[in-house]
């Protein structure tokens, strides 16, 4: 089992991400699959998968769900050991692994 002191200080990570998987809550799943609908797009998998730029409609919406508050709401609270990052993009693809249909995110994270 690593300790803490075993894990690298982010503040030496060029960029980050953050994995959001399996998605369970309906709030967030609605909204990606409106983001895809959006986008002509279906919940595919990993070679399928859809990026979304922060800056594009779908992408903004995403960062709102239930899960991109979290995203972001932890890049708030730690603005002074992360300095200025911003997502830069949310990644969707679905992951049948529980036997269900059920969506992963993936936010990457980078420097303003």
């Amino acid at each position: 089992m690593l300790r803490k002191s075993d894990w690298p200080a982010l503040s030496q990570w060029a960029d980050y991400i953050i994995f959001s998987s399996p998605v369970e809550n309906d709030e967030t799943n609605g909204i990606v699959l409106q983001a895809l609908a959006n986008a002509g797009k279906e919940l595919g998998h990993w070679p399928e998968r859809v990026e979304f730029a922060a800056t594009m409609r779908e992408g903004q919406t995403l960062l709102a769900s239930a899960n991109g508050r979290g995203v972001a709401w932890m890049l708030i609270d730690h603005k002074a050991d992360l300095v200025l990052k911003k997502v830069e993009y949310v990644t969707v693809f679905r992951d049948d692994g529980n036997g269900e249909r059920v969506s992963t995110l993936i936010f990457k994270i980078t420097g303003v």
